[in-house]
Formats: structure tokens, C-alpha cells, sequence
């Protein structure tokens, strides 16, 4: 076809391999060329020539090998093919609808990922065996193997932007010092942010959610690795920073969780000034009406040695501190609260007490001198104690022994040469109006001490 245009030469009828040639103007001269010698160059400095054939091999997709994505014809071929095809470790999924009759057999490790106009049908989906699955928005385009959840948790891949399976699914990693510096900076190694503004629905969101399961026993034998919802670790390399519920916000503090409200929350324009959050920290029993058995077996549980100061034997840490104001309230099985430990004051640095539950008993001590103020002590076999009954108006308090014995002396002992100094009116008189004895007992013997009026 000499002397004529390449725009009028006819138009291929199917796709050029890369063993056919086509006309190229390079230099003024008109030159044949295969794909291969096609070149490419990325905008940007530094970017160096490349083929074209080689920038689009970067991604191996399932098309290239056949998948057509109709939802009817059998793509588990083409999957298998673009999985085991190259060293490239992710294969592309485009939109479509892919039947797979069965789980792609790959071997080795790789990542597939999918439009999140992708779906699957069929029985058989992709699955987390020997794969790494990523979504770029997909509305169930990524489902876990039903054999494999069993019917426990289903929803958690629904609508995912993300999802990642391996030894390690997401990872964070930042360092301080390669930011600018400024003195507001935060840097954040994982963040996530959501925004219920649902109006009228009966659903929810939640910032992060973890869900671990641990399996039952096997014919292998029990499931003895740990199953953790979520570990936060904290190291100090330096010096230690204590802080208090007065001054939460010490210069150089560590932290293994902050669980705060408000959060800087600016005061939307339709809305209005954040209020209070229902709780800070909440242990429920989820699905407490299908699956009774489900609970913890302690709710707030410190590692012995995991407090500055004690080793669980000796010395003391503090495991839990409170402000002045603070208490801790038990409620009924409704929303009346029946019970309360409080702390009120704000000057308790002249009145600071302690109750310390030792070996000896319940001891109420001075925590600078260490001095018992009041003791509640036990002893071997006990069968008898002590009651304290308040009164009401017109009755006396009343101070009495209980327990198994029938007959239970009441002893008021003093120490050393100290006495046993009643401060009543009714003991104070003269011996010319006698009122009756009161029944005492010293050192075992029995004595009536005789009363007079005034």
C-alpha cells in the first residue's frame, strides 16, 4: 500500500499479540514496531522509559485470563490461572459477576484485589485460604467462607472498605520526629472516625470493632494459644511520670488506653454543645438472651506484679485512683441504686485514712503514721462477733454479741493501767439513791457495779 495514510489503513479485526508489527512515525520516518518496543514514561521527575507491555503487566487481572464475569460461565479457571500466572502477588478482580464452582487452588500467597463493583455466585466464594483478600469499597463483594464462620458473626466483611487476611491484617507504623513538630501535632499510627447521622434508624455505629473466637477442641487436642480482643502494650524508655485524677495531663505521661470524651467535638451548627457520654467503660454480657453461658470469668482483673510498688506480696501500688467526689455505686436489677462506697472533701490530705483488709483482719489506719484507728480483727475458728444496730427516735443504740454460742460475754478491755471510763449522766450521782447493779465482769470474775441517781 504504498503512499498511503496511516490513518486510512483498515482497522484490525481482533487484538495484536505481541508478535504482530504496526506502522509508527518516529523522526518523520514511518517505521514498523511491536508492543514491545512501544514505550511509556510516568509524569513526573526522575521517571525513566519503560514498554508499555511492561507498565501493563504491573497488574495481572482475572480478564487477561479468560474470566468473563456474567455471573453463569465458570471462572474458577481463569482465577486459578491469573493467581499462579507470575511473580506478581496481587491479581486485580474488575466489576463483574464471577461464578466460581470452587475455592481457586493458588500456590504460594496471594492478594486479590477486588472493585467494589465485584460479586461472586455460586456456592463457592473466595475464601482466606492461602489468600489475602482487599476491597476498595465493595458492597458484599467479600465474604468469609460460611464453612468457615459458621453462622457466628457473618455481618463483620458486609460493606467493607478494607479487609485483609494473614499473620498480621493491618499494620501503623510513625515516628514523631519525622513530622513538622508543631507544638498541636498528633501523630496517629491507626485511625478510624465515624458519624452516626442516621435519623430514625435502629442500628448503630462503632469507631472499631474486634471480634476474636476462640475454637472448641479438635481431634488435635484443645486450642492452647491466648485469644485476645485487643492488647494495647505501652514501654516508658525514660523517666517515670506519674499523674493524678487532679492533673491527667502530665508532660511526657504513658498511657496504655485513654478513654475520653468530647474529643475536641466543635459545636455542630444544627446541633449543640456535646453533652455526656453514658459511660466511659462498659463489660456486658452480649447476647445475653441466646447464649445465657456467655460471660467473663472476672470483669477487671491487675497482674500482681503489674503495679509500681507491690509484688503482689509485699509493698503497695495503687491499682485504681479516684478524685475526691468519686464513689463506687451498686444498683438493683432495675435503675435504683441500693448501695455506696464515696469520698467527700476536699482538704483529705489532714484527714487521709485507709482501710487496709491485712491478715489480722479490717484494719481503718492513719496512712501517714500507719496507726490503727479502728480494727475489726479475726481469729482462728471464729463462731462469735458483733453487732452495731442504730435506732430509731426514743430507742437506744444497741451494741450486742451474736453467733453460735448460747451464752456470749460482752468485753470491754482497756490497755495497761488504762480505765474503762463511762461518760453517761445516769453514773453520775451519790450512793444515797441507789438505782440497781450493772453486771460487769474483771479479769473473768463476776461483779456488780452499783448505781445511783442523781
Amino acid at each position: 500500500m504504498a503512499n498511503v495514510k496511516i490513518s486510512e489503513l483498515p482497522a484490525a479485526t481482533t487484538p495484536l499479540d505481541g508478535s504482530n508489527t504496526f506502522p509508527i512515525v518516529q523522526g518523520g520516518i514511518t517505521k514498523q514496531a511491536a508492543l514491545d518496543s512501544i514505550g511509556f514514561l510516568q509524569t513526573g521527575t526522575g521517571a525513566t522509559l519503560r514498554t508499555a507491555k511492561a507498565k501493563m503487566a504491573d497488574i495481572v487481572s482475572v480478564k487477561d485470563f479468560g474470566a468473563v464475569g456474567d455471573g453463569v460461565t465458570n471462572d474458577l479457571t481463569a482465577f486459578q490461572n491469573a493467581a499462579n500466572s507470575s511473580s506478581v502477588s496481587q491479581v486485580y478482580v474488575p466489576a463483574g459477576s464471577y461464578y466460581l464452582s470452587a475455592v481457586p487452588t493458588v500456590s504460594g500467597t496471594v492478594t486479590w484485589v477486588i472493585n467494589r463493583n465485584a460479586t461472586f455466585t455460586g456456592s463457592t466464594i473466595l475464601t482466606y485460604v492461602n489468600n489475602r483478600i482487599v476491597s476498595n469499597g465493595g458492597y458484599r463483594s467479600i465474604e468469609s467462607d460460611p464453612a468457615f464462620y459458621n453462622g457466628i458473626f457473618g455481618y463483620l466483611e458486609q460493606n467493607s472498605v478494607l479487609s485483609a487476611y494473614g499473620t498480621m491484617g493491618l499494620h501503623g507504623s510513625v515516628r514523631t520526629n519525622g513530622g513538622t513538630g508543631g507544638a498541636s501535632e498528633a501523630d496517629i499510627a491507626v485511625s478510624a472516625f465515624g458519624y452516626n447521622d442516621l435519623q430514625g434508624g435502629s442500628g448503630g455505629l462503632w469507631g472499631l470493632y474486634s471480634t476474636v473466637v476462640r475454637a472448641p477442641a479438635g481431634g488435635g487436642g484443645a486450642i492452647l494459644g491466648a485469644t485476645h480482643g485487643i492488647e494495647i502494650d505501652v514501654a516508658n524508655m525514660g523517666a517515670t511520670v506519674p499523674i493524678y485524677p487532679s492533673a491527667p495531663f502530665a508532660a511526657g505521661l504513658t498511657a496504655g488506653a485513654w478513654i475520653c470524651s468530647g474529643g475536641e467535638v466543635s459545636v455542630p451548627s444544627a446541633g449543640g454543645v456535646p453533652g455526656i457520654a453514658s459511660v466511659g467503660l462498659a463489660i456486658i454480657q452480649n447476647d445475653s438472651q441466646t447464649v445465657p453461658t456467655a460471660k467473663f470469668d472476672k470483669g477487671i482483673l491487675f497482674h500482681n506484679t503489674a503495679i509500681s510498688g507491690t509484688d503482689g506480696a509485699t509493698g503497695t501500688g495503687v491499682a485504681v485512683a479516684f478524685a475526691t467526689g468519686h464513689s463506687m455505686l451498686w444498683f438493683n436489677n432495675s435503675t435504683q441504686a441500693c448501695a455506696e462506697i464515696t469520698v467527700t472533701g476536699r482538704t483529705l490530705a489532714n484527714n487521709n485514712m485507709r482501710m487496709d483488709f491485712s491478715d489480722s483482719g479490717i484494719l481503718f489506719q492513719d496512712r501517714t503514721s500507719g496507726v490503727n484507728a479502728f480494727a475489726i480483727v479475726k481469729v482462728a475458728s471464729m463462731v462469735n462477733g458483733i453487732n452495731v444496730t442504730g435506732s430509731i427516735t426514743g430507742s437506744p443504740v444497741k451494741i450486742s454479741a451474736v453467733g453460735t454460742d448460747t451464752n456470749i460475754d460482752l468485753m470491754l478491755e482497756a490497755k495497761g493501767t488504762g480505765f474503762i471510763d463511762f461518760r453517761s449522766k445516769a453514773l453520775a450521782g451519790t450512793a444515797s439513791a441507789s438505782a440497781g447493779y450493772l453486771p460487769v465482769k474483771i479479769n473473768g470474775t463476776a461483779y456488780k457495779l452499783q448505781l445511783f441517781n442523781t
